[in-house]
């Protein structure tokens, strides 16, 4: 089974790849993407690369990378619901500021753990828009 994430596809020799996403009802929803002419998807890095810098055939054996994003996620979001709830007792709760931005923060928190909507950039990589 999947999880929430990104995958590419060996049957079109990593040329296409799908993205995972929840739909806030508990099941998945799947969109696909091609990269561009001359790259793949690369697994290790969750971006579009040249053909020469990944094989292919390892991408299934790193789709359990996308676990580390999934951590990656939860660790996100239990910091921005502690930073909401320490703003919202800092500044009160009569104060309308506090509020809004909680209720940001909430929003942000609940959209980064239902959602997944991005890899984070791979350190000194260049991330790719397909």
């Amino acid at each position: 089974s999947f999880l929430i994430g990104y995958y590419a596809d060996p049957e079109a020799e990593c040329q296409a790849f799908h993205i995972c996403i929840a739909d806030g009802e508990g099941s998945l929803l799947k969109a696909s993407a091609l990269c561009h002419n001359g790259t793949i998807f690369n697994q290790e890095i969750f971006t579009c690369d040249l053909w020469s810098n990944f094989n292919c055939a390892d991408a299934e054996g790193l789709y359990s990378k996308n676990e580390e994003l999934a951590l990656a996620r939860e660790e996100a979001s239990a910091t921005l619901a502690a930073a909401a709830a320490s703003s919202s007792s800092a500044a009160g709760d009569d104060s309308a500021a506090s509020t809004a931005s909680a209720v940001s923060v909430s929003a942000t928190s609940a959209a980064a753990a239902a959602g997944g909507y991005g890899a984070p950039a791979p350190g000194g990589l260049p991330s790719y828009v397909v």
